[in-house]
């Protein structure tokens, strides 16, 4: 049994979640935000853990297995959110499919659709601490350093934390504004964008800093030194 499943409200094996709001963060991004169909408490998680899914998806004989980060802090213990990209068929391949689950969550569930879940697990987390906070990320990988950012900021955590991250443009980009919202709130928090292709309506300064991919000469520029702690996601299919 996880840890996540021995706290108060945990649970073993899979529990049934009804989509309680669904969100668009960005052009491919949606957030979905689930409660437990049976009103109870939710288990306390770790900024960067994860939920199981099984999916019944339409076609499929067999359920469908995926997880997904939990894209927010630990919150009041009543409902869960996380954050999906739609993914497309790869560049250039057009015989392969598009993302099997990513494309069920964004077509077929909608609130008030009931999902199979399992509790929070996973070793990828923010641990505890008093140095630096680096939260790198590119693309969707973002979701677990969204909820560390926002637990740490919660939690009133007064060390330096760099928030970096790498995506395509603006139309890929989620929760650009939230997090330059925080930056603006609280001193101890800096944030770092870098678009690969900015469009025409992409301004720098306002929705990302630099173009390109993010290189270690920019991370050296950027943080404080080598005792940051650093956190890294990429961008996951």
């Amino acid at each position: 049994m996880s840890e996540s499943q021995e706290r108060p409200g945990g649970w073993d094996g899979f529990r049934t979640f009804v989509v309680k709001k669904k969100q668009p963060e960005s052009h491919t991004v949606t957030s979905f935000y689930l409660v437990p169909e049976d009103a109870g408490l939710l288990p306390a998680y770790r900024p960067g853990q994860f939920l199981g899914f099984r999916l019944e998806v339409p076609g499929i004989d067999a359920p469908v297995v995926r997880t997904y980060t939990l894209s927010d802090a630990p919150g009041d213990g009543r409902h869960y959110r996380l954050s999906i990209k739609r993914e497309p068929a790869p560049p250039g391949n057009t015989n392969a499919p598009p993302g099997l689950s990513s494309n069920y969550f964004h077509d077929h569930v909608r609130v008030g659709s009931k999902l199979q879940v399992r509790a929070p697990a996973g070793d990828f987390y923010l641990r505890d601490g008093d140095r630096p906070v680096a939260l790198l990320s590119g693309g969707v990988g973002l979701t677990p350093m969204i909820s560390m950012l926002n637990h740490l900021v919660a939690d009133g955590d007064q060390r330096p934390v760099w928030f970096i991250h790498g995506v395509r443009n603006g139309a890929e980009h989620a929760f650009g504004r939230h997090v330059r919202q925080l930056a603006d709130k609280h001193a101890n928090v800096g944030v770092h964008v870098a678009y690969l292709e900015p469009r025409s309506e992409d301004k720098p300064g306002r929705d990302y800093d630099s173009s390109g991919f993010i290189t270690l000469d920019l991370l050296r520029q950027l943080l404080p030194g080598p005792a940051t702690s650093t956190c890294a996601a990429r961008r996951r299919s």
